[in-house]
C-alpha cells in the first residue's frame, strides 16, 4: 500500500476520534460531561468504585431502605408528586442529602415542611484560602459518621442555611454578600453562618449542603484525603445505596449530541467496529514497513 494512503486512513482515524471527543464534551457548569475545571466529570468516575446508582425519576426510589438520595444543584421546582414520594422515602429511614447554594432546592425543603430554608446569599469571610474572600473555610461542629475526618474545609463562595442541625460553621469574622455580585457588598450582620444542616425527619432525616461546588473538578484535583474529598466520601457510603438524581439537575447538562453518543458507546458493536478499524489501520502499517 502507498504511504499516501496509510498516512490518509491515519488522519481520518484521528479527526474521528477528536471529533468524537469534541462532541461527547461540554463547557456546563457542574455537568458530568464536562472535564474542565467546573465539570464534576473525576466525581462521576471516582462514584463508580462506591457503585452509586443514578437514577432519571423520583419514582425510582419508592420501596428503597437503608438508602440515601443525593439531588446536587437542582434546575427547577419540584412537583407535589416528588415530594410526596421523598416524603415516603425519608419515612422508611432513608437519608435525602440536598446539595445546592443560593435558594434553588427551597422549593423542595419547603414541600417537605422543613424547617431549613437555603440562603439567597453568598458567603465571605476572614477565615479563607487563596487570598480571596470568596474561598471560604468553615469547621466542622460536632463529631459524626457524615463529619468523620474533616476539622475545617474548604468551599468556594458559598451560600449557608437557617435552621437544622449544624454540623459545619464558618468562624465568626464571615459576612453575607449579593450572589451574583462581583463588588463586594456585605448585606448581613459579621458573624458565624451554617453551611451544612442536618434535620430528622420521620425514620429518616434530611441534609442540606449549601454549596454544589464541592464536587467540580477543581476541587476533586486536590491530594488525597483532603476534607472536600472525605466529605464526599462520607456521603457517598453513608447508606448501603446511594442514589444521585440526573433528571432536574445540572449534573445532566449537555449539547444534544451528547446523550446519542454516550448511548452508541455503550453498544457493543461500535466498541467491536472501533477495534476492527484500530486493527485494520496496524495491519497495513505493518503491511507496508515490509513492503519496504
Amino acid at each position: 500500500m502507498k504511504i499516501s494512503m496509510l498516512v490518509i486512513l491515519i488522519i481520518i482515524f484521528l479527526t474521528g476520534s477528536i471529533t468524537i471527543i469534541h462532541l461527547t464534551t461540554t463547557t456546563m457548569d457542574f455537568s458530568r460531561y464536562n472535564p474542565y475545571w467546573n465539570g464534576t466529570s473525576i466525581f462521576f468516575e471516582k462514584a463508580k468504585s462506591y457503585h452509586v446508582k443514578e437514577i432519571s425519576s423520583i419514582g425510582n426510589i419508592e420501596g428503597l431502605k437503608n438508602s440515601s438520595l443525593l439531588i446536587i444543584s437542582p434546575l427547577q421546582d419540584f412537583s407535589d408528586n416528588d415530594a410526596t414520594s421523598i416524603r415516603k422515602f425519608l419515612q422508611n429511614g432513608n437519608s435525602l442529602f440536598l446539595i445546592d447554594d443560593f435558594g434553588t432546592g427551597n422549593n423542595l425543603l419547603k414541600l417537605l415542611n422543613s424547617h431549613i430554608k437555603i440562603s439567597s446569599f453568598a458567603l465571605a469571610g476572614v477565615d479563607r484560602d487563596y487570598k480571596d474572600p470568596a474561598s471560604l473555610i468553615a469547621y466542622s461542629l460536632n463529631k459524626s459518621r457524615i463529619t468523620n475526618g474533616i476539622d475545617k474545609i474548604s468551599f468556594d463562595r458559598p451560600s449557608y442555611v437557617n435552621g437544622g442541625e449544624a454540623l459545619i460553621d464558618t468562624s465568626l469574622l464571615s459576612w453575607p454578600e449579593p450572589a451574583n455580585s462581583s463588588v463586594n457588598t456585605r448585606v448581613g450582620p459579621i458573624g458565624r453562618y451554617n453551611l451544612f444542616a442536618k434535620e430528622s425527619y420521620g425514620n429518616g432525616e434530611i441534609f442540606v449542603l449549601a454549596d454544589p461546588s464541592i464536587f467540580i473538578n477543581s476541587m476533586q484535583n486536590t491530594i488525597s484525603g483532603s476534607p472536600g474529598i472525605t466529605l464526599i466520601t462520607n456521603i457517598l457510603t453513608y447508606r448501603d445505596t446511594t442514589l444521585i438524581l440526573m433528571s432536574n439537575s445540572r449534573l445532566s447538562q449537555a449539547n444534544e449530541f451528547i446523550p446519542v453518543i454516550e448511548q452508541i458507546k455503550q453498544v457493543d458493536i461500535y466498541k467491536s467496529i472501533l477495534i476492527i478499524l484500530i486493527s485494520i489501520i496496524c495491519l497495513l502499517f505493518v503491511r507496508y514497513k515490509f513492503e519496504d
